[in-house]
């Protein structure tokens, strides 16, 4: 045997195991280091056969290197394309709400101009409602004459009364107007007929009616009058 191999096998390892540089998985590995150990402590047999197998884990771990590189690779690319999907996607959302936003300004304001032109349209409503009460009074007021003389021919002295105290206020209120002073006029001739008769009954009946008594009061006659007569 060889001393000199002899005594380097027997000689202790310098380098702690961590950091050994003919440990292929140390941080402090050196090919040099560990090739020369090799060259020194093995057969040639051992060295092709150490050869072949160094070659077939550089071939094995090559092969590994390329299908993480590949799978890592085709991993970016997805990436790539999921966030310029996404990015695609937010744009599109930001267009949307920038939309969306545009459309409920836009409604807000027509929202506001139909509250305007509804208020408008209210108010309009109203004068016309007015209006249409007042021109229905006054037409009430203008056929008044002929509904009392109506009523009057029919002997429905009742109707009579009531249709002419409800209208009294509205032609007193008129009376300064010719036309309504014409009206006015002519429903008192027809009235004071309907108390002349109302009064010939009343002093005809031997028993007092007091219907006839309460149109007659309807119509302002004394109620010392009546109670006397009775």
């Amino acid at each position: 045997m060889d001393p000199s191999r002899s005594a380097s096998n027997s000689q202790p390892n310098i380098f702690p195991s961590t950091y050994d540089p003919t440990n292929i998985d140390s941080p402090g590995f050196d090919p040099e280091t560990y090739v020369t150990k090799l060259l020194r402590e093995t057969r040639l047999t051992q060295l092709i056969d150490k050869e072949q197998l160094l070659t077939k884990q550089i071939k094995t771990l090559d092969n590994e290197m390329q299908t993480l590189v590949y799978e890592n690779y085709n991993k970016f690319i997805s990436a790539t394309d999921t966030i310029r999907q996404m990015k695609k996607d937010f744009k599109t959302m930001e267009d949307e709400m920038t939309h969306l936003i545009s459309t409920m300004s836009t409604i807000n304001s027509n929202n506001h101009q139909i509250h305007l032109t509804l208020d408008n349209r209210r108010q309009e409503i109203r004068k016309l409602t007015s209006i249409h009460l007042l021109l229905q009074k006054l037409q009430y007021l203008f056929q008044l004459p002929n509904k009392l003389k109506e009523y009057a021919d029919d002997n429905q002295y009742d109707l009579a009364v009531n249709t002419y105290t409800k209208a009294l206020k509205a032609l007193q209120k008129y009376e300064h107007i010719p036309s309504f002073n014409h009206i006015q006029q002519t429903s008192k001739e027809t009235m004071n007929n309907i108390r002349d008769e109302l009064k010939s009954r009343f002093d005809q009946q031997q028993t007092t009616s007091s219907n006839v008594v309460k149109l007659l009061l309807q119509l302002g006659e004394s109620s010392d009058y009546l109670a006397k007569e009775i």
